[in-house]
């Protein structure tokens, strides 16, 4: 008896109904290979320093910079480059004004397989030179949440220079409560529609 699991067998039977057997045969003969997982990290950029009009965005002891004049409220989705990829490592991320002063960084920054992350530089570098405690900082957000469709995944940071925690509302009632400066709420799940957002701080 042959009619069990050869593969030849599919072919000779003209059965449409049998998928399990025939889309093996089919799968061998284009010669699907398994790639592995994603060798590579990525990463896109935010520029969120009021004060620095245009930022450049180093990454190690790269002599050149990875974006230049990167103006204020860009990101790197807006500016056509999106995700960058890099090789899975520890990575340093700098934030550096034109002519080449730090503005801030973030060290040791893991991008690893497959990994996906957005980098916000954030803060006040006038409000660094009144305050020697305070520098301008820069965030690294794993990007772990897939898209459901037709609801909103908005995520909530606050990098808003002057304002210790933050309320947040929508749909009329607070949702977020005594979010500090530079924290991160997450995500904002189920949004349908539009939204009106409103913010109150200390």
């Amino acid at each position: 008896d042959t009619d069990s699991d050869t593969a030849g067998d599919t072919g000779s039977t003209g059965s449409t109904g049998d998928t399990s057997e025939t889309g093996d045969a089919e799968t061998a003969d284009t010669g699907t290979l398994d790639t592995g997982p994603d060798p590579n990290g990525y990463a896109r950029f935010v520029h969120l320093v009021p004060d620095v009009l245009f930022l450049n965005v180093y990454f190690d002891a790269q002599p050149f910079p990875l974006l230049a004049n990167f103006a204020y409220t860009s990101n790197s989705d807006s500016g056509g480059f999106g995700y960058v990829a890099f090789a899975s490592a520890l990575y340093d991320f700098h934030y550096r004004d034109p002519v080449g002063s730090p503005v801030a960084s973030l060290n040791n920054h893991l991008l690893d397989n497959g990994d996906y992350t957005t980098i916000i530089g954030y803060g006040s570098q006038s409000q660094a030179l009144i305050d020697p405690t305070y520098t301008p900082s820069v965030l690294g957000l794993y990007d772990t949440r897939e898209g459901v469709p037709g609801r909103a995944q908005v995520r909530v940071v606050h990098t808003g220079v002057g304002a210790t925690n933050l309320d947040i509302y929508w749909d009329g009632a607070l949702q977020i409560a005594d979010l500090p400066y530079g924290g991160d709420a997450g995500y904002a799940d189920g949004l349908v529609g539009y939204q009106v957002w409103s913010f109150d701080h200390d």
